[in-house]
C-alpha cells in the first residue's frame, strides 16, 4: 500500500472510532515483527520417548502387518487389492520402466510414531 493510502486508510479507521493510537502503536509493533522474520524466542526441547507409546505403535504396526496379510489372502479381486493399497495397477506392456514387475511388491509399513 502507497504511504499516502494507507495514512488516509488510518485515518478514515480513526475517525469511525475503529483505530485509536494505542492500537495503532500495537498494530505497528506487530508489523514490524512480520517485517523482521519468525525468530524462535526459546530453544523447544524434543519430548522424551515414552516406552508405553512405543510399545503401543509396535503392536500397531504388527497388527496392520497381520491385517496386510489376512487380506491378501481373503480378498481374491484386484481392484479390491488396489483400493485397499495393497497392490497396484499394472502398467501396459509397452510403458513398463522395468521388467521386473513390481505391482505385487508389498508397500512399506508405516514408521512407528514416537515422541
Amino acid at each position: 500500500m502507497e504511504p499516502e493510502a494507507g495514512r488516509a486508510a488510518i485515518e478514515l479507521l480513526a475517525t469511525r472510532k475503529v483505530l485509536d493510537a494505542e492500537k495503532e502503536a500495537r498494530l505497528r509493533s506487530l508489523l514490524e515483527v512480520v517485517r523482521g522474520g519468525a525468530r524462535p524466542s526459546e530453544v523447544v526441547p524434543a519430548p522424551e520417548s515414552d516406552p508405553r507409546r512405543e510399545a503401543v505403535a509396535e503392536a500397531l504396526v504388527a497388527w496392520l502387518h497381520e491385517w496386510r496379510e489376512v487380506a491378501r489372502l481373503a480378498i481374491t479381486r484386484r481392484d479390491h487389492l488396489i483400493s485397499l493399497g495393497l497392490a497396484s495397477r499394472r502398467q501396459p506392456v509397452g510403458d513398463a520402466e522395468d521388467e521386473e514387475g513390481t505391482d505385487d511388491a508389498e508397500p512399506k509399513a508405516p514408521e512407528p510414531v514416537s515422541g
